[in-house]
């Protein structure tokens, strides 16, 4: 078991480095990163869903219009919420991630280059002037990715919103899209470095808008969302639970 995880987190690494410097190569040509969004990032989720034997459904697509920026949040609970969300959603979109992430060798140098944007959670200051640097990128157009709970779930339980994507969506006027995932957890959860194969359900519900919240009301707005998200877990774990009884797969 022990060959069969290195042998397989090789693999990961491998397929990371090369579509980083693809990544990196495609940006020389196309600096708006659009080209290197829906073709390397998306193919490399979709190459190490399909090299871990993940399988995904996704629902409410319908609920995206590619024309409009949007701040999407999801809940988060394994690292694999990642490729389900950039296998999943067929819309451009920019990652909101941590600082950190950005100094890996390779896929650091490749967010850079594809326009995500880096927050300092460790530095309020910097953290909220990377927030209105974000609000450039939905006035040109691109959706945001936010994990609002700010780091994956140890238990499975949705944690506390924060409320920096809701201050974002505000100020930039733009609605919050609630996305739910089901599965990545039984995949591999957090402080666990094996993974296995399983079925993942991304589940897209109908934009929130703005409107009718102020900057003072932002924790309401947040808990609004938080409460779409969790209607539809509940909704989608008893689903995958019947699927179980029926003796489908989940």
């Amino acid at each position: 078991m022990a060959v069969l995880s290195a042998l397989a987190w090789i693999a990961v690494v491998v397929n990371t480095f090369v579509f980083s410097i693809l990544t990196i190569l495609v940006c020389l040509f196309d600096r708006s990163g659009c080209l290197a969004h829906a073709w390397c990032a998306r193919d490399w989720a979709r190459s190490l869903l399909f090299m871990s034997g993940v399988k995904l459904r996704v629902k409410g697509l319908e609920q995206l219009d590619p024309r409009r920026a949007y701040v999407l949040t999801a809940n988060h609970l394994s690292l694999f919420d990642i490729l389900v969300l950039l296998a999943g959603l067929p819309i451009q979109f920019r990652w909101m991630a941590k600082k950190e992430v950005f100094a890996i060798p390779f896929m650091g140098w490749a967010m850079t280059r594809v326009g995500y944007v880096s927050i300092d959670r460790e530095n309020k200051e910097k953290a909220w002037a990377h927030l209105y640097q974000a609000k450039g990128k939905l006035e040109e157009g691109y959706s945001l990715m936010f994990f609002p709970e700010g780091t994956r779930s140890p238990d499975g339980e949705m944690k506390r919103f924060k409320s920096g994507a809701f201050v974002l969506a505000l100020h930039a006027g733009v609605p919050v899209v609630p996305i739910s995932i089901v599965g990545t957890r039984e995949i591999m959860p957090k402080r666990r470095r094996l993974f296995h194969p399983g079925t993942v359900d991304l589940v897209i519900s109908p934009p929130i808008e703005p409107a009718g919240f102020s900057l003072e009301r932002k924790e309401e707005y947040a808990q609004v969302v938080r409460g779409q998200i969790a209607v539809q877990l509940e909704k989608t774990r008893l689903e995958r639970e019947a699927r179980r009884a029926a003796g489908e797969p989940r």
